[in-house]
């Protein structure tokens, strides 16, 4: 089977877009003033070291719900729903860690769940339906990513439908 090397762009950005999410929910939920990197050892707040190998987790979901499959992100409203329907469950999980561990390192504040739930799926959306399709679009215009497809039958009508295929690509 062929790897596309789009699906781990899309992947790698989406775990910069969930990690910048988290950081920005717990920028904004502190009132005072929060560092999210120090120059001392370890360098990171415990709560963002939790989260970016938690976002691994979440990626795990995102290919689960089919997000990565090119039929998906190439719709708009099936991409919209398998992704709220993953940051959803997301969400469940780190509600249910924090719930079940009572640790200091995960975020138990509500409001910081729900920004990241808001911030993370705005800029997703926006990531996914605005800037990504475009230029997978305009790739496919281009020829950059060329796809192969085998008409099955010699007959004429398997004929004419590969010159019409052809002719449009």
């Amino acid at each position: 089977m062929k790897r596309r090397k789009h699906k781990y762009i899309l992947l790698t950005l989406d775990w910069i877009i969930v990690v910048a999410a988290y950081a920005l929910a717990l920028k904004l939920h502190t009132p005072r003033h929060f560092e999210l990197v120090s120059a001392s050892f370890p360098y990171f707040r415990s709560e963002i070291l939790f989260f970016v190998a938690y976002s691994g987790f979440i990626m795990l979901i995102f290919a689960l719900n089919q997000l990565y499959k090119t039929n998906v992100y190439l719709g708009v409203t099936r991409q919209l729903q398998y992704l709220a329907q993953s940051l959803l469950y997301s969400v469940i999980g780190i509600a249910l860690l924090s719930f079940f561990t009572k640790s200091t390192i995960i975020v138990d504040s509500r409001l910081a769940i729900l920004l990241f739930f808001a911030f993370s799926f705005t800029m997703l959306a926006l990531m996914r339906i605005v800037v990504f399709r475009s230029l997978y679009k305009l790739f496919a215009v281009l020829d950059i990513n060329p796809r192969q497809l085998l008409i099955l039958g010699a007959g004429p009508r398997g004929v004419r439908l590969g010159a019409m295929l052809a002719d449009r690509n």
